[in-house]
């Protein structure tokens, strides 16, 4: 897993109709609930889960529960967008959704995406929600990463969507707004997708719930290396 890989257009020939990808940091408390939704929401469509763990997750098995779940296992400390990165190099979808084990998608989300992607969208998020037993960690965590995805937005073009609540039509991603090495950044992605006059849509049905997340020394040190992370992606590639 350490070994520089292709871009996406070089990953396996799409053989689902969706996969999603869930990146697993400190997810002990909530990698079930999370898969659990999945299974609801992909419940009788062409799809497969892919589970890209990192750390204490590597190890913890990974509760079945959702369908076509497969497991992949990174190096301890590996970042969200370096997991989500390598979920899609081995994912087999023709659309690619990502998200966190801290998100709980809601029960019509993947059938939401695939409208929209139906209807002519490169790309599709949703809105984020704090779950109801959320401490105030969670919300301060919540609020910190999200006030920019609450709900009220109506369907529409956007130019922004959320990394945790989010699909993309795997060959209409710009190869050169990501790579395998240094992660999937939604930011750079999202804006490429927009410059190259693509469509980006905001679908209100697609929701997910945020929480039983970080502890708050963990997410400052996350917060912490994602900067660094992102400036080295950034300077890479020009």
């Amino acid at each position: 897993t350490g070994e520089t890989k292709p871009l996406v257009s070089e990953a396996p020939r799409a053989t689902k109709k969706i996969s999603v990808v869930v990146g697993a940091v400190d997810a002990s408390r909530s990698l079930s609930r999370c898969l659990d939704a999945l299974s609801v929401s992909c419940a009788g469509l062409d799809s497969e889960v892919i589970v890209v763990k990192a750390g204490s997750e590597a190890t913890a098995p990974t509760p079945c529960s959702a369908p076509g779940l497969r497991t992949v296992t990174m190096p301890e400390d590996t970042l969200t967008p370096i997991l989500w990165s390598e979920g899609i190099a081995t994912s087999t979808g023709e659309v690619v959704a990502l998200t966190t084990a801290h998100c709980f998608v809601t029960a019509g989300w993947a059938r939401s995406i695939l409208g929209a992607i139906e209807n002519g969208a490169a790309a599709v998020g949703g809105p984020m929600r704090l779950a109801s037993d959320s401490s105030n960690v969670d919300a301060a965590i919540f609020f910190l990463r999200y006030s920019a995805y609450l709900d009220g937005r109506p369907d529409g073009a956007t130019h922004d969507i959320a990394g945790d609540n989010c699909a993309y039509v795997r060959d209409r991603i710009p190869e050169s707004a990501w790579s395998r090495k240094t992660g999937f950044w939604e930011v750079d992605v999202n804006r490429e997708i927009a410059e190259s006059r693509d469509t980006i849509v905001w679908s209100a049905a697609a929701a997910a719930e945020f929480g039983k997340s970080f502890s708050m020394r963990s997410i400052a040190r996350h917060r912490f290396e994602h900067g660094r992370l992102f400036a080295r992606a950034r300077v890479s590639r020009g």
